[in-house]
């Protein structure tokens, strides 16, 4: 009986160490599974965000055009126009912007010489003068 306690304690001892590496292999999995998946949402997000940057072509009285100059369409609902720091409501001419196309944000008495215009968009914002 004497032999056969230490061997009980040496599969007792191994046994909870396996218990153990299992328990952690299994959190550090979930940990690294879990920080991948948001890094791959946050790129996505920035590369979704980087095709859509905007310039402003021209800038005029009666509103502001603005160029789609990144690699997808781009919903001009994102897009935000402020005059002298001031949130300005216009109409844009379309919905969206194709790549490299251009929509006008229309409306009547949008800015005087020397004004500010503003435009912000996901990935940029541009300013330009009237």
């Amino acid at each position: 009986m004497k032999g056969i306690t230490p061997v009980v304690a040496v599969v007792l001892l191994l046994l909870i160490t396996v218990a153990i590496v299992g328990f952690v292999f299994g959190f550090f999995q979930k940990i690294l599974g879990i920080a991948t998946e948001k890094t791959e949402e946050q790129t996505q997000s920035q590369t979704g965000a980087l095709a859509s940057t905007i310039s402003i072509d021209n800038v005029y009285a009666g509103g502001v055009a603005v160029r789609n100059t990144g690699s997808a369409s781009l919903n001009t609902s994102i897009l935000v126009v402020y005059v002298n720091s001031v949130l300005s409501n216009c109409t844009w001419s379309s919905a969206t912007i194709a790549a490299g196309g251009i929509a006008s944000c229309t409306k009547t008495s949008f800015c005087a010489t020397g004004d500010s215009i503003k435009v912000t968009g996901l990935a940029n914002k541009v300013t330009e003068t009237c």
